[in-house]
């Protein structure tokens, strides 16, 4: 019995505390103009696990496609630029805004407006599948 209680503990304490955990907060969308098929949303991802890990892939029901994007000037020029990956380093955070990292969500099934809710689904290379319902506002 003692040494089932030592084995046990022992892979307890051998596995990595939080690996692939995170938490998502800060996340919306802003409305969409008129008709428009193209919307863009922002959210804060937190790492509390003890490895790096990345955001590799975004989901949602309500677009056709959704890609990673960030801006970066260039000759004086703002370009946005798709993003294969997003890296998330362990115990680390990676903030999406504007001017900088974002979702851009593409052949949207109906415009995104203020009070209404978006879904996205978030895949990292390590952390389970995400799920998670924003807010469109301003």
């Amino acid at each position: 019995m003692w040494i089932r209680a030592i084995f046990c503990a022992a892979l307890l304490f051998a596995s990595p505390a939080h690996a692939g955990v995170v938490n998502v907060i800060e996340a919306y969308a802003k409305p969409t103009i008129g008709k428009q098929k193209v919307g863009v949303a922002f959210v804060t991802i937190q790492s509390v696990s003890d490895q790096n890990d990345a955001l590799i892939a975004v989901e949602s029901p309500q677009a056709a496609r959704v890609e990673l994007h960030t801006n970066e000037m260039k000759n004086d020029i703002m370009r946005m630029r798709k993003l294969e990956k997003m890296a998330l380093p362990a115990h680390g955070e990676v903030r999406m805004e504007g001017g900088g990292l974002h979702l851009m969500l593409y052949d949207l099934k109906q415009p995104l407006k203020i009070g209404e809710t978006i879904e996205l689904i978030l895949t990292f290379q390590r952390a389970p599948r995400t799920r998670i319902v924003l807010p469109v506002r301003k």
